[in-house]
């Protein structure tokens, strides 16, 4: 989810300042992320991926509670990322993402 934003900063000739604001953020989330992983928060798969599995229920919804705060922290990265921006910058993102999905679906279409 944040590839395709970060990708579109590039576009917005993000001003120094707003570059090290973004690498601060995306540093402080990623340590984040590797703290929570590191702890052991996720599902045994073996477990996960076998229904017949005691314990699918369990591991099932752990997974699911798991991905549900992934997506929220990762909107919490988004909107401070969006934060960063101007207002004019705020402005022009949307269609510098869709120039970029354009330009993605015409390469999937020509494959």
């Amino acid at each position: 989810m944040l590839g395709g934003l970060l990708r579109a900063f590039h576009q917005l000739a993000l001003t120094p300042a707003q570059q090290q604001s973004v690498h601060t953020i995306l540093t402080a989330a990623r340590s984040q992320f590797a703290a929570e992983r590191k702890a052991g928060g996720g599902p045994d798969f073996t477990v996960v991926s076998n229904p017949g599995d005691p314990n699918y229920s369990t591991a099932l919804q752990q997974l699911q509670t798991n991905m549900a705060n992934r997506i929220q922290e990762q909107s919490q990265v988004q909107q401070a990322l969006y934060k960063v921006l101007t207002p004019e910058q705020q402005q022009q993102l949307p269609q510098v993402l869709a120039a970029m999905k354009a330009k993605m679906s015409a390469q999937h279409g020509a494959s």
